[in-house]
């Protein structure tokens, strides 16, 4: 009887251990994915940042031959093929949407940078320009015939 007692008092102590264990390899590993999450926005937001200012290159050189990078009547907004030059101009590999643009002062007033699972939006603000980096995450993906 008291070999089946310090028996179960190990057990208890094991399964204890392992609890403890197991709480602290998933508290890290949520921990470690917030701190990714953060970097890589971090590392969207900066290329949206470079993108911003190609634009305003690729702006320039339009600004020569009486054109501007916006165009309403497009797809993503850029005239031509403005939005590969600035993203290759910024070293950028992911999508751009110019979604407003001041034509009096020559400025990008809005536009959005999607690369991986971020969304960054910029909007003017002639005091403190707002930039706002969102994560994608896709829950369902339906393909093919509709499920009833």
């Amino acid at each position: 009887m008291q070999d089946n007692a310090g028996l179960m008092k190990v057990l208890r102590k094991t399964l204890k251990i392992i609890l403890i264990l197991a709480a602290a390899l998933i508290i890290g590993a949520a921990v470690f994915s917030w701190f990714r999450m953060r970097a890589n926005a971090r590392i969207a937001l900066r290329d949206a940042k470079d993108l911003r200012n190609a634009m305003g290159s690729v702006d320039t050189e339009l600004y020569a031959i009486n054109e501007e990078i916006f165009d309403p009547a497009g797809n993503d907004g850029f005239y031509g093929n403005s939005e590969k030059k600035a993203l290759k101009l910024a070293d950028c590999d992911g999508d751009a949407k110019l979604l407003s643009y001041d034509s009096r002062m020559r400025r990008v007033t809005s536009f959005t940078y999607e690369t991986g699972s971020y969304v960054v939006t910029y909007k003017y603000d002639p005091e403190d320009p707002v930039w706002t980096v969102d994560y994608r995450l896709r829950v369902l993906d339906y393909r093919g015939e509709d499920i009833y």
